[in-house]
């Protein structure tokens, strides 16, 4: 099955980058404790308080364009920036 959705954000694809990419900026919106290599090949744990604990395996990451995570238990997920016009 494949669910597709687009989102909008008032800032540059560098700094949605960021929010995708950087621990510390994806422990204020996603998980609790994050560790992530986001590079091709590059692991990802996402821990959250109730004690659940994901992995992610890093399969392409294009900074500022693309980057697709393959989840070790649902599936891979890839998310594409782009600039749009106001």
């Amino acid at each position: 099955m494949e669910i597709s959705r687009e989102i909008v954000f008032p800032v540059p694809p560098a700094e949605v980058w960021e929010a995708l990419t950087d621990p510390v900026q994806l422990e204020e919106w996603f998980a609790n404790d994050v560790e992530l290599d986001a590079q091709e090949g590059g692991e990802g744990v996402f821990r959250w308080d109730n004690g659940e604990e994901r992995h992610a395996t890093v399969v392409e990451a294009a900074p500022g364009e693309r980057l697709v995570l393959d989840w070790d238990d649902e599936g891979t997920v890839e998310l594409t920036l782009e600039e749009v016009e106001e």
